[in-house]
């Protein structure tokens, strides 16, 4: 789009220049003097379309700006979007990190506790042995039994 208005502008100042020649021999010579004022319209014409095409392309390079300047805030708007998921997903990772370790401490805890019972047990299961035997094969455990 751009090449084809540089080129009709460069035609049209080509054009220009051919007429203000012209112009400037019929001036010179007196040469056709009625032809002279229709070449003035003609140059009037050709720097109205001339300004249009400038304005045309003022126009393109303000549209294209824009453009360029919607695609900068779009891609920082998706930057932030990203850098804010980003987050939300490393806190949740880190909540659920929290959470594992919690159930591995209350698991550690019950399987001590399970433990410590079973070791109760065994006590006092040894305990009423030996209470029945007579206190023979030990005497603390005994005593506890009493």
């Amino acid at each position: 789009m751009r090449a084809l208005l540089q080129e009709k502008l460069q035609k049209t100042r080509l054009l220009l220049e051919q007429r203000k020649k012209d112009d400037e021999v019929f001036a010179t010579h007196g040469v056709n003097e009625p032809d002279f004022g229709d070449r003035k319209k003609e140059h009037q014409a050709l720097t109205l379309k001339t300004d249009a095409i400038r304005s045309a392309h003022a126009s393109t390079e303000a549209r294209k700006a824009a453009h360029e300047e919607e695609k900068r805030r779009v891609a920082k708007e998706t930057a932030a979007e990203r850098v804010s998921i980003g987050a939300e997903i490393l806190a949740e990772d880190n909540e659920h990190a929290r959470v594992v370790a919690e159930c591995n401490e209350t698991s550690a805890a019950v399987a001590n506790k399970e433990l410590s019972v079973a070791g109760k047990r065994a006590e006092h299961a040894s305990a009423e042995g030996a209470g029945e035997r007579g206190c023979e094969t030990s005497q603390a455990a005994c005593q506890r039994n009493v």
